[in-house]
């Protein structure tokens, strides 16, 4: 009797792709868990003392956020969940560029 070696290999090597498949693909209960982390970062920057540049990083990740909750809103189709991922995404990371050139 001669023992596979290999399946459990392939058995890992598929569930982390179908995990990385199921992870990457846009829907709704990915778009509102960014969307809410946006908002943290942006209330968190906000909290900060900000200078000019800062500021305007967060009226514009606002900015940002708004136009990605009117994709969440409206989507019908994963390219209108796409849209909202990357746009929540890109509100997330410039409130937490304007929070790393703040001060406390």
């Amino acid at each position: 009797m001669r023992v596979r070696a290999g399946l459990p290999l392939v058995r890992a090597l598929t569930s982390g792709y179908l995990a990385l498949q199921m992870a990457v693909v846009p829907n709704s209960a990915v778009c509102s868990t960014l969307i809410k982390s946006a908002e943290d970062s942006i209330a968190k920057a906000s909290a900060m003392t900000l200078s000019p540049e800062a500021s305007a990083l967060v009226e514009r990740s606002k900015v940002t956020l708004e136009e990605a909750k009117k994709n969440y809103a409206s989507g019908k189709a994963k390219i209108d969940y796409a849209n909202c991922m990357w746009r929540a995404q890109t509100a997330k990371a410039q409130a937490e560029a304007a929070a790393a050139i703040s001060k406390p």
